[in-house]
């Protein structure tokens, strides 16, 4: 049967192509697959794929524009220019137009209309508020007209979601090439071509596509930068758009909003996670017997989940390369972490099916990857994930060669096809297909991309042609853009600087409290007031636990209410510091309740019994003891029922003597209701009803004033109900723990605990830091190297350069702490190492891997700052703090060459960067060291005088003893013979500036 392939593939015109370099958009390739051969469907199959942080799955929009007989497509987009430097002018302003109604529909789909015409109202007053004034207003009456016309055709199908005009003006630019010769002398045009019934694609146009895609995402990195959120949100989409940390990465398709995990309660179906344990029980009473495979063999938790699936797993290794080269077979790669909601469906779904494990295993050489154990694997094939479809997630699916190239690559896939999505068995079927019949093009096709992603994010990535300086960098500039982007992205009304699903992101606070802290005037409080109102919107919202402590993930919604309940030590130990940084910059005592409750929920549940921090937590638990399915948040939400039962009898007296039920203050309090207080929005599939997830809906002044009684008692009972609920909570069967310990997470808890212990005034951080840090040096150091990460030994896998920076940042925040000297001499001998191992010295900045680190396609580096920080500006980080300690001018020559590296992308998109911004500060003020002087115990007035302001470009020196003294000197600290004596006897401090010391002081007041 012949069937018709779509073709929408970028063709550039001579003359042009270095023109084009400069413009292009990630959607452009949109890649995907129809259905099966001589299947009849109405509409063009438009994938798009999700982003590398938070839920994930692979979905796929139809448009009905015709009646057509369809096999396999991969579709490009074809643009034909007849202009040039003007042309691309406005062809650009178009791309940002389209870009301004995907983003900011959220109004529209948040319940004011559904109507599509009320776009139409909406439009210009987002035109006047975002759009550059240059931009031609026949563009705008141009596209404005089109949505109208096509609003009214019956050739479309009329869906009543705001999303729709996104796919119209995707139509648009597809098939109105009369006007658009007209208005712009650009042609559009879609070109069909007949195949045979076997429907191959031809290797070159997607190979030039995918070389082509690396480009655009470059090339739109700083001109769209504005533009960088998503804005839609609609409550009607079975799935929610994902809130974007890297600007790069937030351009997304025209077609579909994606979520890399798409939370259950916005997919088609809630699902549900058998447990293994209590599946294996079942299997074995019936007789059976389950299958082991080599993950059997591993220590990593996630793969540990997948030891019975009866697919052929091969952990990350030349086994498994060997194997595939030996039989000459493609190898599916399967990356994920174990606290992943989707890695779980997809392993339910597909990995435990025999008849999927079948087809893996004949046609395939499978491998399973733990993310957070290999993040140099997962960064490399998420790069080119990303840059071929515009976005990631997890679980992701690679599809290799046998010598690591990739050539496909997707996120969950069901097991057959359903949610417009093609089935995941089919996609196993038609890539065997194509490497059987077409190996010499998939293999070039699989060359092509490798050599793109080599010369984007490999060794000639980032390459300054001259040696440029610090007075290059206008720090005051850089901050304002960054300021400015994010007060755009600000939601004044709710906190946060995402529509929904929002993200914590604490690297934006770091940003806006350095900004206070050079600003002047209302943008100097503007940037005080967004972190405090967001910090303190979270800590009151579904998103923090109120009875255990500690955040989740995330909040699916726009109020920080309902949350995507996993745990992450990432995410807990950044929070730390953001809340600390908030209380010391504002006084507010909320924000330091905000880090205790963080800590203390790692010290019960995180910290193991040797010291070292664990992983995550699972969203995923039992609803009871006897359940055989689990479901997310179960561990977390109440009935008013249960709430009232265990409240039951306790009351407050009000004023004039009459009993007030604690039940009914509690649940006016975290606004527990009879039918559940999940929004419908929030929970479409009805998960939540008669279930409440607690959010603090009032203070306990305004609480205490209606019910006329004492805000003391009212404080206190709530207390006590909280308890009762955490004790009866404890009895529920728990989440999965992920008791991996990873050196880079650990080493940025260690430098939270030793801050707050000064801050906060709590000797017991200090002691969780010291132990943890005593861990590490014993469990994960060997041979003078770090090791990844520890469960039952520590792992074979070398640590990566973030283990590195993030470790020597912990440990110099711990000798701050401590005034231990061992804390920075490992400090510094953990940076030399670093150095070594991983810094480029011809072109500057950190590689993520060591030079000869085996089966590796890349030696990438990490740039931007995400839901981790990047392991490069940590490292900037840590070699300006050393540098001002011990006065290397290598150091800070590494640290200016790293700058240099980032520079240009820096200063266009500062908010990618807020964690090296603070370092460019630190590193261009003037260096500011206090030495304290005298017996350790009796400097603890000035310690914490010193460290209860917020003042990152200061650092302490600690002169405590002479064996102290002379550890000092050998480390380099001449400057310390200026200092070293306690005068007249007493607690001393020398304020230093530029290694210059002022005279000592004996008074802590003149350290404020």
């Amino acid at each position: 049967m012949i069937g018709t392939v779509l073709n929408l593939g970028l063709i550039v015109l001579p003359g042009l192509r270095e023109s084009l370099e400069n413009l292009n958009e990630p959607w452009l390739p949109i890649l995907g697959l129809n259905r099966e051969v001589g299947s009849s469907v109405e509409g063009l199959q438009i994938r798009s794929e999700p982003d590398a942080h938070g839920p994930s799955t692979t979905s796929t929009c139809s448009l009905k524009i015709g009646h057509i007989d369809a096999i396999n497509v991969r579709s490009l987009f074809a643009v034909h220019f007849d202009g040039h430097e003007e042309i691309i002018h406005h062809l650009r302003h178009l791309i940002i137009l389209k870009r301004l109604v995907f983003h900011h529909m959220a109004p529209v789909a948040g319940g004011v209309t559904n109507r599509e015409e009320d776009g139409l109202v909406l439009l210009p007053r987002l035109l006047e508020r975002f759009f550059p004034p240059r931009v031609p207003i026949d563009w705008v009456v141009l596209v404005l007209e089109e949505v109208g016309r096509l609003l009214e055709s019956q050739a479309v199908r009329r869906e009543g979601s705001p999303l729709l005009l996104v796919l119209l003006l995707f139509l648009f630019l597809l098939h109105d090439e009369g006007r658009l010769r007209k208005e712009a002398r650009v042609r559009v045009r879609v070109v069909g071509e007949t195949r045979a019934a076997k429907g191959k694609t031809r290797a070159g146009e997607v190979v030039r596509l995918e070389r082509e895609s690396q480009q655009m995402n470059r090339a739109l990195y700083g001109p769209l930068t504005r533009f960088s959120t998503p804005r839609l949100a609609s409550q009607r989409l079975p799935f929610q758009p994902h809130y974007f940390a890297s600007p790069r990465l937030a351009l997304r398709s025209p077609c579909l909003p994606h979520h890399p995990h798409p939370h259950p309660r916005f997919f088609s179906q809630p699902t549900f996670i058998m447990e293994k344990e209590q599946e294996q029980q079942q299997h074995q009473k019936q007789g059976g017997s389950l299958p082991t495979n080599r993950l059997a063999l591993e220590k990593s938790p996630y793969l540990l989940q997948h030891q019975h699936n009866p697919v052929d797993w091969y952990p990350w290794g030349e086994e498994a390369f060997e194997k595939a080269r030996k039989e000459n077979k493609p190898i599916f790669l399967s990356v994920g972490y174990s606290t992943c909601h989707w890695c779980h469906v997809m392993e339910h779904e597909s990995f435990e099916n025999d008849e999927v494990a079948k087809v893996m295993n004949d046609l395939f050489v499978s491998i399973k990857v733990d993310r957070e154990e290999r993040p140099d694997v997962d960064r490399i094939y998420m790069a080119y994930l990303q840059a071929t479809s515009g976005g990631g997630g997890w679980p992701m699916s690679v599809w290799l060669t046998p010598n690591l190239k990739p050539f496909h690559a997707g996120t969950y896939f069901p097991i057959q096809s359903k949610y417009g999505q093609p089935g995941f068995i089919q996609i196993l079927q038609a890539l065997s297909q194509a490497w059987k019949n077409d190996q010499t093009e998939v293999e070039n096709s699989a060359d092509h991309v490798t050599k793109a992603l080599h010369r984007h994010f490999g060794e000639g990535a980032h390459n300054e042609k001259e040696d440029k300086s610090e007075v290059d960098f206008n720090l005051d500039e850089i901050f304002s853009r960054y300021l400015d982007i994010e007060s755009s992205q600000y939601d004044a009304k709710y906190g946060g600087f995402s529509p929904k699903p929002k993200f914590p992101r604490p690297c934006v606070f770091t940003g806006l409290f350095h900004y206070y802290l050079r600003g002047e005037g209302e943008k100097k409080q503007s940037a005080l007031a967004m972190a405090e109102h967001t910090l303190s919107a979270m800590f009151r919202g579904g998103m923090h636990d109120h009875l255990g402590g500690g955040f989740h993930r995330y909040s699916v919604d726009t109020y920080w209410h309902v949350p995507h309940f996993e745990k992450m030590l990432y995410d807990q130990s950044q929070l730390v510091n953001s809340y600390l940084n908030a209380f010391l910059l504002s006084g507010n005592s909320l924000h330091s309740a905000a880090a205790t409750d963080i800590l203390e929920y790692v010290l019960r549940v995180l910290q193991s019994p040797e010291g070292g921090f664990y992983s995550a937590e699972d969203a995923d638990s039992y609803p009871t003891h006897e359940s055989t399915k689990k479901v997310e948040g179960a561990f977390y939400v109440w009935s008013l029922g249960e709430i009232e039962v265990l409240l039951q009898g306790r009351v407050v007296a009000d004023k004039d003597g009459k009993s007030v039920n604690v039940a009914t203050l509690f649940a006016e309090f975290y606004g527990c209701e009879v039918s559940g207080n999940a929004p419908k929005s929030s929970d479409p599939h009805e998960e939540f009803v008669d279930l409440n997830i607690l959010i603090q809906r009032t203070s306990t002044q305004e609480l205490a004033k209606k019910h006329s009684v004492s805000e003391g008692d009212l404080v206190e009972a709530l207390a006590k109900a909280r308890k009762t609920l955490f004790d009866t909570r404890e009895q529920r069967p728990k989440p999965f723990l992920d008791d991996k310990i990873i050196t880079a997470w650990n080493g940025l808890m260690i430098g939270e605990f030793a801050r707050a212990s000064i801050v906060l005034d709590d000797k017991r951080y200090l002691e969780a830091a010291e132990r943890a840090t005593a861990f590490i040096k014993k469990e994960l150091y060997v041979g003078e190297v770090l090791i990844r990460n520890y469960r039952e030994g520590a792992s074979g896998i070398q640590a990566f350069a973030a283990d590195y920076a993030f470790l020597v940042h912990g440990l110099i925040d711990l000798y701050q702490a401590s005034g231990n000297i061992e804390h920075l001499s490992w400090a510094k001998s953990l940076q030399d190492t670093m150095n070594e191992l991983f810094f480029d010295a011809e072109r500057g900045g950190f590689f993520s891997t060591e030079l000869d680190a085996p089966n590796i396609l890349i030696r990438m580096k990490e740039e931007q700052d995400n839901a981790e920080p990047s392991s490069n500006s940590i490292a900037v980080l840590n070699l300006a703090r050393l540098g001002k300690l011990f006065d290397s001018q290598e150091y800070t020559d590494m640290a200016w060459k790293t700058l240099r590296c980032y520079r240009e992308t820096m200063t266009t998109s500062p908010v990618a960067f807020p964690y090296m911004l603070g370092a460019l500060d630190i590193l261009i003020a003037s260096p500011r060291q206090i030495v304290l002087a005298g017996n350790f115990d009796t400097l603890r007035t000035m310690q914490r005088t010193v460290f209860n302001q917020y003042q990152p470009n200061t650092l302490v020196v600690y002169a405590t003893n002479e064996a102290s003294r002379l550890a000092l000197r050998s480390l380099g600290l001449d400057y310390i013979s200026e200092a070293d004596m306690a005068h007249n006897d007493l607690p001393t401090a020398y304020v230093c500036q530029n290694y210059a010391c002022q005279l000592p002081t004996n008074d802590a007041a003149d350290l404020a």
